[in-house]
């Protein structure tokens, strides 16, 4: 993969290149995952490291599973797709590839890595959901994660590492960064992560991956390590021009090899005998290509000497993004008559290379050699070009297919940027807001049914700036609360509830104003608030009694005023909303709002002195769950099964609370997990199976972060202890990083 042309030799970052070794070999041996950061400011060197630790793995005896995905800088929203790309390129799949291709090659791949046959089955319905094979409408988050965790953990299976280089990390979103978090500290393989960002990915994430990441920050070079790297660009500098060329590049390694570039362009440096050397023996006239500048306005100088055609193919490219296909400049105008020969010459000048990397999905897409260059090229151009050009790669992207909806987020932005670049006379900036708000909306969807609900939520509220309809700007603020929900801010959940139930009245549709209020009430709820829960939840409960076509409304209300209800100790109010909820659960046919409604009952019953009754609704929600594959589901009722059974038939408790940890477990089921963790101990103790209690309490204390529940663990550790006899200290009722129950 050199580079045909400058190249300047690594210097200045040995200790740097050193760390990353020892680092990777012991993520090898500890079979334990790592993220290794390479911080640095734009130019300071950080790919050229990290394709030095690829020429180093490339040359190991020991085989090394290399994969490489690259975080998009234009189309934010595009939720995973370095992952995407780096589960593609193990598949043999370039971005190109859809339909019957990736399921085949999908399907091969688990063959290859994946013996265990119920372990493909869970496996593909969920890679084929990354890929871009299938939806992951169904799936939580938390079992998304799980499953491609387990995808790396089994190609790491005979012993070797698994490596995954991040480009551009800096662009990547919460989606990504939280699976970061998840596979580092859940994995049991030896994978080592390497992520290339600026320094704003860490101001936004300072505890990315906690204690398994180290942070490798790039600083400028300095004198010496410089002038080494100039002498290494251009053989026979004079002492004088070595340290004029040293101050200009001040510590940025790219800032001195775009210098040489500028000076190749005007022929005062040449090719000669395969290595570049001052025309004029040794001396060069730095006037020449003016006074020192920034990085930036140097690249615009290099950019400013192309010719017209060329300069036309860069500043299409740099609409279309950091990689990008021929046919993306054919779309965007660009003569096909001359684009071959001038997209062959900006490769000699370096202003552009061919992806050739066989570990990424995109090779063989033409990239620019340095983001920076990009970044000259697009702001250089006028408004009305920006516009022109990023209507043109709209239009271009609308037509290629898109069945899941990874390009929306990306179209919907050109589109927005056109809208940006208008001038007050234009006439279609309400057209194009439109077409891009709908686009936001199903990249929203795409990346939701991912688990990415944030990510989710910001496209959304994208949308809600830029639409004036209140139709739609109740039904995007609906869908917002729904996504701030599931990523855990309750507060914008309940702003966004209410600005729908408010925009639904105005329209005069109650059921729609009830969902949102359903929505509302539940949320608050979470949030602790009873009296403003009640207070949204059931004055609508009473309009919306007896309407026609309300019981989607009352299903929502109903899950926001139990809680309310239980929160109160209403148990009258609480047992006549669950009733009427297991009629209203059975209208929906919907196997997976039944067996929660069927798991939820059974709470009721078994406060109210029935344990038969709930332990059979427990059952029966546990059956319905297994049948359609419901984990967060199963796990809930397994676990509430565990304590319905302690009493009566500990040996079924212990088998029920240990069957839903492994099943939350592997589906990532996190809220659930102390609980089943401290079912399995009392149930083990019950049996009188006390060395088998003993690890799983200890199991326990070092997982658990409930407060609650430690309370409960150490009471468990003091007669564990006491029936084995065993002098022990007691388990500390708090820990560090306790959560409240």
């Amino acid at each position: 993969q050199r580079v045909d042309g400058l190249e300047a030799p690594l210097t200045g970052r040995d200790r740097e290149l050193r760390l990353l070794k020892e680092l990777f070999h012991s993520t090898a041996e500890s079979q334990r995952p790592r993220l290794v950061v390479l911080d640095g400011e734009a130019g300071i060197g950080k790919s050229r490291l990290a394709w030095e630790f690829e020429k180093y793995a490339d040359g190991l005896t020991q085989t090394v599973h290399w994969h490489r995905g690259r975080c998009l800088s234009y189309g934010e929203g595009v939720s995973f797709w370095a992952i995407a790309e780096a589960v593609r390129a193990r598949l043999g799949l370039t971005e190109g590839d859809s339909g019957d291709v990736v399921i085949d090659r999908l399907e091969a791949g688990l063959e290859e890595f994946v013996p265990d046959l119920e372990e493909r089955d869970w496996l593909r319905p969920r890679l084929a959901a990354l890929v871009r094979a299938g939806h992951g409408a169904g799936f939580i988050r938390q079992d998304l994660f799980l499953a491609w965790t387990t995808w790396f953990e089994r190609v790491a299976e005979d012993g070797n590492p698994v490596v995954l280089v991040i480009d551009d990390a800096q662009y990547a979103d919460d989606g990504l960064l939280d699976f970061a978090d998840h596979l580092l500290s859940t994995a049991q393989a030896g994978i080592f992560v390497l992520a290339l960002a600026r320094p704003e990915l860490l101001v936004r994430r300072a505890a990315l991956g906690g204690r398994r990441t180290t942070v490798v920050r790039l600083d400028p070079l300095d004198d010496a390590a410089m002038a080494s790297l100039v002498g290494g660009l251009v053989d026979g500098l004079t002492e004088h021009s070595r340290d004029a060329l040293v101050a200009r590049a001040d510590g940025v390694p790219l800032f001195a090899v775009e210098t040489v570039r500028a000076l190749i362009d005007r022929d005062l440096v040449v090719p000669r005998d395969g290595r570049y050397v001052s025309a004029s023996g040794g001396e060069v006239d730095f006037d020449v290509i003016g006074a020192p500048a920034s990085l930036q306005a140097l690249v615009a100088a290099r950019l400013d000497a192309l010719s017209p055609e060329e300069r036309r193919v860069v500043a299409d490219a740099s609409v279309l993004g950091a990689v990008f296909t021929r046919d993306g400049l054919l779309a965007l105008g660009v003569d096909p008559d001359g684009i071959d020969e001038q997209l062959e010459s900006l490769q000699r000048k370096e202003i552009l290379t061919i992806q050739s990397d066989r570990f990424a999905a995109d090779r063989g897409q033409f990239r620019f050699l340095q983001s920076v260059v990009r970044q000259v090229a697009y702001a250089t151009q006028s408004r009305r070009d920006r516009k022109a050009r990023h209507l043109a790669a709209a239009n271009h992207l609308g037509g290629l297919p898109d069945a899941d909806g990874d390009l929306a987020a990306v179209t919907s932005r050109h589109l927005l940027d056109a809208v940006d670049a208008s001038s007050s006379d234009d006439t279609d900036a309400a057209e194009l807001s439109a077409r891009a708000c709908a686009l936001l909306e199903r990249a929203a969807a795409r990346v939701a049914s991912l688990g990415s609900h944030a990510e989710a939520r910001r496209l959304l509220e994208q949308a809600i700036d830029r639409t004036t309809a209140e139709e739609d700007l109740a039904r995007l603020h609906l869908a917002a609360a729904w996504s701030a929900e599931g990523s855990g801010d309750y507060r914008a959940s309940v702003a966004h509830s209410a600005e729908a139930v408010a925009r639904y009245d105005a329209l005069g549709r109650p059921v729609d104003a009830g969902r949102a209020a359903g929505r509302q009430c539940y949320t608050l709820c979470l949030l602790s608030d009873t009296a403003a829960a009640l207070a949204v939840g059931e004055p609508r409960w009473e309009a919306l009694d007896g309407m026609p076509g309300s019981d989607p409304a009352l299903l929502e209300l109903c899950k926001g005023l139990a809680r309310a209800y239980g929160d109160r100790g209403d148990l009258v109010g609480n047992t006549r909303i669950t009733e009427r909820r297991v009629f209203l659960a059975e209208g929906t046919g919907d196997p997976k709002v039944i067996a929660l409604m069927l798991s939820s009952v059974s709470t009721r019953y078994s406060y109210a002195g029935a344990p038969s009754t709930a332990r059979a609704l427990l059952e029966a929600s546990a059956g319905m769950a297994r049948e359609h594959d419901f984990p967060d589901i199963l796990a809930l009722a397994l676990n509430n099964l565990a304590a319905n059974l302690v009493s009566r038939d500990p040996a079924a408790a212990a088998s029920a609370a240990s069957e839903g940890l492994d099943v939350a477990r592997r589906a990532g089921v996190a809220g659930i997990l102390d609980y089943l963790r401290l079912n399995v101990g009392i149930a083990l103790f019950a049996s009188g199976r006390l060395r088998e209690a003993r690890v799983a309490v200890d199991d326990a204390a070092e997982s658990m972060s409930i407060s609650s529940l430690r309370l409960a663990l150490a009471a468990l550790d003091t007669r564990v202890a006491g029936a084995l006899g065993e002098a022990y200290p007691a388990i500390p009722a708090q820990g560090a990083g306790d959560t409240q129950a």
